[in-house]
């Protein structure tokens, strides 16, 4: 009969006392309870991106892609001698033998950041497939047409030939070096070698891609016209932007008494902006560095379109910084000599802002990122995109940045083109 009773007092206290769950908090040592109808939502935070300053960000700069192995092309307009090392003018091909170790290619524009002439991305990711696919008359005259694959890879060191068909890399000048070895390799003809030898692939002095396929008469090997080639992705979202910068002609044939024996594509193509980029340059020069013709604008706008900057403007920074105006007009763009290299660089810029603003080298938060700088992929600012001007303030009460403009002008001219792109939008 005790036991009984004891039991009836147990189912009493549960149905009567209903139960109530609580999230346990502890944190040295000190608990604390909250009752879990009172949690809206529950999540965790990295306080290493709470602690920033003012981030100010402007729209996206360009530079055309860097020319690559120009000196193997004879078609069409001057070239200047892309060497094998990295450097202009070395009078020596970029091999595929050094595709993994050549700077010709592991300094190449990365895939994944390669836009088209209008400033857009093409849309390409790591462990994407590109595909290229062309016709070649065998050596029978019949068409004989070949699909090979190109691997997206991070790290551009790692770039490989696997076959004659297969191919991993990084960069720009990586898959069209694989491009040419598979044009020009042994994959046709059922292992007898392509009757198109003679085609080459560059990025032009313009930042266009040109195929060139030169036939015997000409000087070169092809004797076979190259027709069909179409680039592809197994991104469907990529695929057709990457189809559209890498389109060529139908027919590029190999002997041009009977038509045109290269062609380029419709646009150069862009990366976003770095922070070493020149302003101004030439397209041509001799091996001295000498120039040749007009130094031109090298910087483009979000949308493609050159800036309109011109020697001697003035950059004019405007700004609040806590409670202090801040106003500087004593930067001047300079367009350079007559040799190349010379002009004003986009980091020179940013230090004359980051002077105007009075601000240190280095924002002071977790991350020690630069309080001025042109935005890249060593940053994890996900929402700005890489070749922005982006401005941190220090993350301090009282050194908030407002009100702030980046404008250049000369006298009462003002520069609209880059004025329009650096308008400044907060994060």
């Amino acid at each position: 009969m005790k036991t009984l009773l004891m039991l009836c007092f147990t189912l009493s206290f549960v149905f009567t006392i209903p139960a109530e769950r609580y999230l346990a908090i502890s944190k040295s040592g000190n608990r604390s309870l909250v009752k879990l109808t009172d949690i809206d939502s529950m999540y965790f935070v990295d306080t290493t991106g709470l602690i920033r300053g003012s981030v100010l960000a402007t729209k996206a700069f360009y530079h055309k892609v860097g020319e690559f192995n120009t000196i193997t092309i004879t078609t069409g307009i001057a070239d200047n001698g892309y060497g094998a090392d990295g450097t202009d003018h070395s009078g020596v091909p970029a091999s595929i033998g050094n595709l993994a170790t050549d700077l010709a290619f592991t300094a190449s524009v990365k895939l994944t950041d390669l836009c088209n002439g209008d400033g857009y991305n093409l849309g390409i990711q790591t462990d994407d497939t590109l595909y290229i696919n062309a016709t070649i008359r065998d050596f029978g005259g019949n068409p004989e047409t070949i699909l090979a694959c190109f691997t997206v890879i991070e790290n551009p060191a790692a770039a490989i030939k696997i076959t004659d068909t297969n191919f991993r890399g990084a960069t720009l000048s990586q898959f069209l070096k694989c491009m040419q070895d598979f044009l020009t390799g042994t994959a046709w003809n059922m292992g007898g070698g392509s009757n198109a030898t003679g085609t080459r692939v560059a990025v032009m002095p313009d930042g266009k891609t040109r195929i060139e396929n030169l036939g015997v008469a000409d000087g070169g090997t092809s004797t076979q016209d190259l027709k069909d080639l179409t680039i592809t992705s197994s991104r469907p979202y990529s695929s057709p932007y990457v189809s559209s910068a890498f389109s060529f002609s139908p027919t590029i044939y190999y002997a041009s008494s009977q038509g045109p024996n290269y062609s380029d594509t419709p646009q150069r193509m862009l990366q976003p902006a770095k922070s070493d980029d020149y302003l101004f340059g030439y397209n041509l020069f001799d091996n001295t560095g000498l120039g040749t013709g007009s130094s031109e604008m090298q910087i483009f706008d979000n949308n493609g379109i050159s800036l309109d900057f011109m020697n001697n403007d003035t950059l004019v920074v405007s700004a609040t910084v806590g409670a202090t105006a801040k106003l500087a007009a004593d930067f001047a763009i300079d367009s350079g000599s007559v040799l190349i290299n010379t002009s004003t660089t986009l980091q020179e810029m940013c230090d004359a802002i980051r002077a105007a603003l009075g601000l240190p080298l280095l924002d002071n938060t977790p991350d020690n990122n630069p309080s001025v700088a042109i935005d890249g992929s060593s940053t994890d600012d996900v929402l700005i995109q890489n070749g922005t001007i982006v401005i941190r303030g220090q993350p301090i009460p009282g050194a908030e940045i407002t009100n702030m403009t980046i404008t250049v002008r000369n006298g009462a001219t003002a520069r609209t083109g880059f004025n329009a792109n650096a308008v400044l939008t907060e994060f």
